[in-house]
């Protein structure tokens, strides 16, 4: 995952709450149009962090296909996102965590694919895992998710300045330099 800082985009309703856009590729390259299969993965495996489980159903495959065409044709609300992930035998996401993430209203595919990316950059920085990251914040109300993400949602002028210590003057175990003694 690669990690930048820049401007928000500015169709995000809410972009002044994240500060940073975070890029995956594996998500980018996700052909959701030509492979329905691709949407349920991108659900499963990269939203709520569980291994993916490709035994789909026709019928399923189908719907997966519907559902496709119509995101592409009017967007996905809050309500439809919970429509796929319980279609997909997966926890729901309360409708703060879809505006944090998602914004008011998803209107593509690719908008769709920066929501999860989006969750993702957070999830990593601040929990280290996916499955734990969507367990423990896809229910939380807005104040909770801003805190529990804490720091990486304000602007960076508002964090801590830096204490100023140089590197030399801290604390360096010999462990860290490669050289085992003694411990």
């Amino acid at each position: 995952m690669e990690l930048e800082a820049k401007k928000p985009r500015q169709i995000r309703p809410l972009g002044e709450e994240i500060r940073m856009e975070f890029r995956e590729e594996e998500v980018y390259n996700l052909n959701i149009k030509e492979h329905p299969d691709d949407l349920s993965r991108l659900i499963v495996r990269f939203l709520c962090g569980k291994n993916y489980d490709p035994q789909i159903t026709d019928e399923e495959r189908k719907l997966l296909g519907v559902l496709t065409a119509n995101i592409e044709k009017n967007g996905l609300s809050h309500e439809q996102l919970n429509e796929l992930l319980l279609l997909l035998n997966q926890d729901t996401v309360c409708k703060d965590f879809f505006t944090f993430f998602f914004g008011e209203h998803v209107n593509t595919l690719d908008d769709l694919k920066q929501g999860v990316v989006n969750f993702r950059g957070f999830a990593m920085l601040c929990y280290g895992n996916f499955k734990f990251a969507y367990r423990r914040i896809a229910q939380m109300e807005m104040e909770k998710l801003k805190s529990g993400l804490g720091s990486y949602c304000k602007e960076s002028r508002n964090r801590q300045k830096p204490l100023g210590i140089a590197r030399q003057d801290c604390f360096q175990s010999e462990v860290s330099h490669g050289t085992k003694r003694g411990i």
